[in-house]
């Protein structure tokens, strides 16, 4: 499940990447150091506390904008890949009391 799963969301952020104007090699240059970091993360930290990004900051309005604009491109696969796994890292986020203030207050 995460092996190769984790290939299948790397393709589709380079989609996304591309889509923004990337090329896929410098996509995957963009995309390789944040991989290689999470999985750093992973090797000591529980996931809810390796959680980095949008959803561990609890920034609503950033995800907004992330799913506007995975719908204006047309990108259906990432949109709900997004979703779903956003849903699933809110969960994680939640596990840390200052995330939970933050979204209860949008």
């Amino acid at each position: 499940m995460a092996s190769g799963n984790v290939v299948a969301l790397f393709d589709v952020a380079l989609e996304m990447l591309v889509e923004c104007g990337l090329t896929r090699k410098n996509a995957r240059s963009v995309l390789l150091p944040l991989l290689a970091s999470t999985v750093k993360n992973l090797e000591t930290k529980d996931p809810a506390d390796a959680l980095t990004g949008t959803f561990s900051r609890g920034d609503v309005e950033t995800v907004k904008r992330h799913l506007a604009a995975l719908k204006r491109a047309g990108l259906a696969d990432a949109l709900d890949l997004y979703r779903r796994l956003g849903k699933r890292s809110l969960k994680l986020a939640k596990q840390h009391p200052q995330i939970t203030q933050m979204l209860d207050s949008v």
